[in-house]
């Protein structure tokens, strides 16, 4: 057996894929996994914030935000390159640096992003090396 202390997760590469022909369309988000620092710092202030919510109520809107807070920490970087078909990617016209500000607007403008970048982040094993 090999010694579990090496079984670390690590950050991963994700192409985005375009929703209708499922190509490659230039972006590539790195994303950390779930016991990253990063993440389980934005997961504390969600827990704090549902406990702080219990004695008043914790309504739907405030859930999602949780969510979508802890996506954006995951997100540690991303890379605007060329598509399938040689065409740079952009957004709105720009390569947007990977703020969280500029991650949020991306994710709540094209939600099919946010679903690629959420079910990628749901993969486990996918941030380990076998």
């Amino acid at each position: 057996m090999s010694d579990l202390s090496h079984v670390q997760a690590s950050n991963r590469w994700v192409d985005i894929l375009h929703p209708a022909t499922r190509k490659k369309i230039g972006l590539k988000v790195c994303l950390r996994p779930k016991y990253s620092k990063e993440v389980q710092s934005q997961l504390r202030k969600n827990r704090k914030k549902a406990w702080d919510a219990k004695r008043r109520s914790l309504d739907l809107d405030a859930a999602e935000e949780g969510g979508q807070k802890a996506l954006i920490s995951a997100i540690a970087d991303w890379e605007w390159g060329l598509d399938d078909s040689g065409e740079q990617c952009t957004f709105r016209g720009e390569q947007p640096e990977c703020t969280p500000a500029n991650v949020e607007e991306v994710l709540e403008t094209l939600p099919w992003v946010r679903e690629q970048v959420d079910e990628a982040y749901g993969e486990d094993e996918a941030f380990f090396e076998a």
